[in-house]
């Protein structure tokens, strides 16, 4: 009887000593692994947290300053950058960035709402490097978005196709640059509107009847070397076609393109590129 009790003993002292040498020895292997990390950190962004928000009207409208700040977010680190500005200025801004930044290496979302910019960042699978604006619940590209009724309709993005499109680089924009837009009626003095103008952009309902009076300024404003834009005309003779874009688009398509030419002459031929698909 005491043989068994003690053999017992033996055999419970054994098993204690057995499960407290695994317990060391299992510290030792996490207290090396967590020394190695400590050694050797990663940087950790949360999924969250993996996308650049940047405020537009912290940069003062600067459109140049606003790409200097889209080159230093997209570091490598970042999947996409978000920009948020004033609901009226989705548009125009969306649009200058299509046409500033060549070989786009990070998808870009333009909201006036951070938070469903963020949400729609996340719903997304593999955003194309493209610029996109967050409306309604929607992504769509920049240069397809269109004003119906206050609402932003437009194509929403495919899945992202190209891996490396290449160096990113900037067209910056001449701020000396002065572009009229005018939105109104047959009835106005292009003349007097655009007499310190470098050039017009012209948004009126009917642009395919133009009056006789309207043509006639048209063609003062050509023969002075201002070029003029007429929304919603495919071609004419006093104008450069807009091929379907919205005033927005065009205006930053122009702006663009005025500040790499000089030779006033060149911009026409220019302009009817299709750069980004935005003759819709």
């Amino acid at each position: 009887m005491g043989s068994n009790n003690t053999e017992k003993n033996y055999n419970l002292c054994c098993k204690i000593v057995l499960f407290l040498i695994f317990i060391v020895v299992l510290m030792f292997i996490i207290k090396l692994l967590t020394t190695s990390k400590m050694d050797n950190p990663e940087p950790f962004i949360p999924i969250y947290e993996k996308h650049a928000v940047i405020e537009f009207s912290d940069y003062n409208s600067d459109w140049n300053n606003l790409c200097n700040i889209i080159a230093e977010k997209a570091d490598g680190v970042h999947e996409c950058i978000i920009i948020e500005c004033a609901k009226e200025d989705l548009l125009i801004i969306a649009n200058a960035l299509v046409f500033m930044i060549e070989n786009l290496s990070i998808p870009i979302i333009v909201t006036d709402n951070i938070e469903m910019g963020v949400k729609l960042y996340k719903n997304y699978n593999m955003l194309p490097y493209n610029i996109m604006i967050a409306a309604n619940k929607k992504l769509l590209l920049a240069t397809t978005a269109q004003q119906h009724d206050n609402i932003l309709v437009g194509k929403e993005p495919e899945t992202r196709k190209i891996i490396n499109p290449g160096n990113m680089s900037f067209n910056f924009v001449d701020p000396e640059i002065d572009i009229s837009v005018i939105n109104s009626s047959d009835h106005i003095d292009l003349i007097q509107s655009c007499s310190e103008s470098d050039a017009l952009i012209l948004n009126i309902k009917d642009s395919n009847h133009l009056s006789e009076n309207l043509n006639q300024q048209l063609k003062i404003l050509t023969d002075v070397g201002i070029p003029s834009i007429l929304i919603n005309q495919l071609n004419g003779d006093l104008v450069i076609p807009s091929y379907k874009m919205n005033t927005e688009t065009a205006y930053a398509k122009l702006a663009v393109i005025m500040s790499k030419l000089e030779d006033k002459n060149l911009i026409e031929p220019v302009f009817a590129k299709n750069m980004h698909n935005e003759f819709l």
